[in-house]
């Protein structure tokens, strides 16, 4: 039989609305294209080039992301993901 049954399942289920008793904080950094120190201001190509960052909360306990944020790392983006 295919598939996972109850027995096999390597995934945890939660139910909802998760009781979240501690949340983690994180940033990731990528780029999209290039980095930002190739792009140039004068190129309307790049305009949408560059570094970008993902700011994340997680559910210490169940690995549940519970918010995100993309976007510059600015202090605004880093208060609206919590």
């Amino acid at each position: 039989m295919l598939g996972n049954t109850p027995e096999t399942s390597t995934t945890n289920w939660s139910s909802f609305p998760l009781q979240t008793r501690e949340v983690q904080f994180d940033e990731r950094w990528s780029f999209v294209a290039k980095k930002e120190k190739n792009c140039h201001d004068t190129n309307p190509a790049d305009d949408r080039k560059g570094d970008t960052w993902d700011h994340v909360a997680i559910d210490a306990e169940s690995r549940l992301i519970v918010s995100v944020v993309p976007g510059e790392r600015t202090a605004k983006n880093i208060v609206a993901v919590s």
